[in-house]
């Protein structure tokens, strides 16, 4: 499997949005295009911990890309918080 969850909640996560979109770019986004590609260096690994304990891994350059792709769009809406649904990140 891709994406592995450990949860309570296993529908969503909520996340802090400017933190965690800034350690997955730092760390996946290693050409700076603002895009998660197969072109990026990073390990295509990415861990997201929420406070009360869920956990999400995702495991690829398509996951690690929607994942972008929903931070980027909490944090365009003005969002500091954000319920993450899991479903739209593994689809």
């Amino acid at each position: 499997m891709d994406c592995e969850k450990q949860s309570s909640k296993p529908d969503r996560l909520r996340l802090e949005v400017n933190k965690t979109l800034s350690n997955l770019v730092k760390d996946e986004d290693t050409d700076h295009d603002k895009k998660i590609t197969i072109e990026d260096k990073g390990d295509k690994f990415f861990t997201l911990k929420t406070r009360d304990g869920n956990v999400l891994t995702t495991e690829s350059t398509y996951h690690l890309s929607n994942l972008r792709q929903a931070f980027a769009s909490a944090k365009n809406k003005g969002l500091s918080k954000a319920d993450i649904k899991i479903r739209r990140i593994i689809e």
